[in-house]
Order: structure tokens, then sequence, then C-alpha cells
């Protein structure tokens, strides 16, 4: 997938694309190299693009909103934290010029910060998934015509569909735009950000305490992380329970982070046409204040060095249908 679109995408890595190398298979590859996973998050993310909304005709003497068999679930998640962001920035005088979202799957949450915050120049996608990074590429660098896209069907089925439009490529995007095909532990950027999200990733990783602890190597001074999290842990993910934290604040705390703001969002994504989920998410504006560069290199080339693979949870899994 990825063919020649806008950015050029191929595993070898290109100019809006860093790949893995030909042959190193994606860590998340058998957990996100399928139909249905790829339909459940380009719902959440494009739907808006994608599909019409339902006819009258299919809501009467429905279920009333949000009906799973009709409905699709919208991508508000990813525009309230970019007016969250907006907001925040704003607080704290911050006129961002540079964004990096951490698992950031098809790349909804890039396109909203693009829109949103007219200043960023720089902008970067941090993704595990090879399949997620090739569709981010399809949507954010590329204004070819999409193929037929899988949709969220009966539990387990696969369908595809063609879509209503598509979401307009990023200006520039060959200039502006990096989709990094690694895990945070693995990749090591050039410069630093002015804005950091980490959206609903920290409990899909086996540790979200080293997660946390990687975060501010990737920021400039004083610039602004957004984090959220539903808290949705599960001992396939997190084996280790102790690490199932219960408040960002815990992961964040004030002797390293200057607190600028939270709030609550619904995080919802459509498993199946009989399964709607609702999750309430934390979400939490922090400024680093207490970082020590020169430790923060030394801790990260020694995980490099280490067996450690939590790279393979940072993209959020919802929960496996049955």
């Amino acid at each position: 997938m990825g063919g020649n679109s806008g950015a050029g995408y191929d595993r070898r890595g290109a100019r809006s694309i860093v790949g893995a190398s030909p042959d190193r298979q994606s860590p998340v590859t058998d957990d996100y190299a399928n139909p249905l996973r790829l339909a459940i998050y380009l719902e959440i993310g494009w739907s808006d693009y994608f599909f019409a909304p339902p006819a009258r005709g299919k809501r009467d003497g429905a279920l009333p909103y949000p009906n799973p068999f009709v409905d699709r679930v919208p991508p508000d998640f990813p525009r309230h934290v970019a007016r969250l962001a907006k907001l925040w920035a704003t607080r704290i005088g911050l006129n961002a010029t540079t964004y990096c979202d951490i698992g950031g799957a098809t790349g909804r949450a890039v396109f909203e910060m693009e829109r949103t915050l007219p200043a960023l120049q720089r902008l970067l996608l941090v993704e595990p998934s090879t399949l997620f990074c090739e569709w981010a590429e399809r949507l954010l660098a590329s204004g070819a015509e999409l193929p037929p896209v899988p949709v969220v069907d009966r539990s387990g089925a696969q369908k595809l569909v063609a879509v209503v439009t598509r979401p307009p490529p990023i200006a520039n995007a060959h200039e502006r735009l990096s989709i990094v095909n690694e895990s945070l532990e693995d990749y090591h950027p050039q410069g630093r950000f002015d804005l950091v999200t980490c959206l609903n990733v920290l409990d899909r990783h086996p540790s979200p305490r080293l997660l946390a602890e990687e975060l501010p190597r990737l920021m400039s001074d004083r610039g602004l992380l957004v984090v959220s999290c539903p808290f949705d842990f599960r001992e396939e993910s997190t084996p280790d329970k102790e690490q199932w934290v219960g408040d960002l604040n815990e992961l964040f705390t004030n002797d390293q982070w200057e607190h600028v703001g939270a709030d609550e969002l619904f995080y919802e994504y459509r498993a199946s046409n009989r399964q709607w989920t609702r999750l309430c998410a934390q979400v939490v504006g922090k400024r680093c204040t207490g970082f020590d560069a020169s430790v923060a290199t030394r801790r990260s080339s020694c995980r490099q060095n280490s067996s450690h693979t939590a790279s393979a949870f940072l993209t959020r899994a919802p929960a496996p249908t049955k």
C-alpha cells in the first residue's frame, strides 16, 4: 500500500515518510494489519469525510443516537483536543511552530492541529503500525483518489465501501510533514517540538511510566505537552497492575511539570454494528520545567541496548471483538 502518492511512501523511507527498513517487520503488524482494526480507526478519524449521514428513513423507528446499526462515530475527540491545545498554548503565550503526535494512528490529530494552529510549520507523526502510516500518508500528504475502505459491520466481517469524499491534504506536506514508522523508544528526532501530544496511548503500553519519561526529550524549552487517557487498562497490554494509574498527574508530577490545564472528553469507537463504546478520557496540558536532556539521552541509549519491547503497544487498541 502507499503507491506513488504525494510523499512517495515506501518501507525504506522518503522525504515525508521515515519508515522502517524493508526487512524489519512492524512490531504491531499482527495486531493492526487487518481490515477490522483499520476500519475502527478510519471511522473514528475520518467518518465525516468518508461516509454520508444515514438516510432519514433509516432512523424512523430506530434506536436513538448513537445507533451502532446506522450511525458512525464522529471525529469529535481530535477536534476538541486541538481546541484545548490552542487554548492552553494561548494561556502560556506559546506560538507553536513545531508539533509531534505520538501514536497518531492515521493522522486526524495532526490534521486538526494544522488547521487550528496556523503558525505550525513542522509536523511529525510517530506511529509503529506500518499499515496506519500508509493511510496517514494517503490522507495527509496525497491528494490522490482513495481506494475503497474497510468499514465496521458485523463482528469479524470484512466489507469495503467507496468513500464519499476525502480530506484535503496538508499544504506543502512534502516539506512540512514527516510520518515516522517507529516506536517512540526507537526514534530520536533532530530538534525538539513546541507542542507534543500523546492521546489515549498510555493505557495500551506495558509501562506507562516509562513512556511518560520518554516524552520530555521531544519538547522545546517551555513547550506544551497535551496527554489524554481513559484508563482502560488491560492485562494483555499492561501486565503489571502496579502500572495501572488512575490519574495522569501521577505520571506528570509537579516537580518536573507545570500544570497548564485539564478537561474531560468522551472517546468513542464502534467495534461492530452492535457495539458503540464510550469512554471518558482525562486530558491535561503540561509544561516541562525540570528536564535534563543529557540524562534522558543516556537513559534512552541504555534502553535501545536492552531487550525492552514496549514499542509494540504505542498505538491504542480498542477491545477485541468476539
